[in-house]
Parts: C-alpha cells; structure tokens; sequence
C-alpha cells in the first residue's frame, strides 16, 4: 500500500520502483516530459504577472498624478492570449502525459497491490 501512495500522492514512479518494478523509471520520465512541456507556459504567464506588479509599483511610487497605466486590461488580455495561443496546445499536451504517468502509476501500483495480497512476504517490524 505505501507503493501505492508514493506512486498517486508523491512521485509517479517512485512507488513502482520501491515495489521493484523498472517501468518506474519511464513513470518518472513521462512525468519529467510533462513538466517541461508545461513550463513555457508557466514562465510566460509568471513574467507577466511579474510585469503587472511591476507597473502597479511604478504607479504607486510616482507622485504624478497623471501618469498613465503602461498596460491597460484590453492589451493584458490580448498579451496573455497570445501566450495561450503559442504555448497553449503544448502545455495541453504536457497536462495529458503527466496525467497517463499517473494512471500507468495507478496501475503499476494495483498490480503490486494484488500481487502482494497472492504471495505476502513476512512482516519485517520492531516486533
């Protein structure tokens, strides 16, 4: 059962490897190729966001009264658009093979569940 939480609550893969299952190790690497296709968008909508706190203080710290906003909302919405517009499709992709290394985790997971349940080894504990 522990291999079962590491695998859906920690690191998809880890717990197949605990178990002694190598397909952990391609887990993992799916795991790894869905994170970095996600990043691209992340780092872009993180900039941004960077760039709006940005602007704000620089209009808070400004004593002219008159100052206009350097983005207005119309042009953040069209900014952040076009992130989605490029990065979109492959932050998609990432999310969907992260989510197959945590179902192929699932599995791998109940098949150790089960197969421990046919043959269980002896307990090793304090007692």
């Amino acid at each position: 059962m522990r291999c079962l939480w590491v695998n859906l609550l920690v690191l998809p893969g880890a717990g197949s490897l605990k178990g002694g299952r190598r397909v952990g190790w391609l887990q993992l690497l799916l795991l790894t190729t869905g994170l970095l296709m996600l990043a691209p968008l992340a780092l872009h909508a993180v900039d941004k966001a960077l760039d709006a706190y940005r602007g704000v203080a620089r209009m808070e710290s400004s004593s002219d009264a008159e100052i206009e906003p350097a983005m207005d909302w119309r042009q953040a919405r069209l900014q952040m658009s076009g992130i989605l517009d490029q990065w979109g499709g492959l932050a998609l992709g990432g999310m969907a093979v992260m989510m197959a290394a945590w179902g192929w985790a699932l599995a791998t997971s109940i098949s150790l569940v089960v197969a421990a349940e046919r043959d269980p080894a002896p307990r090793q504990g304090l007692f």
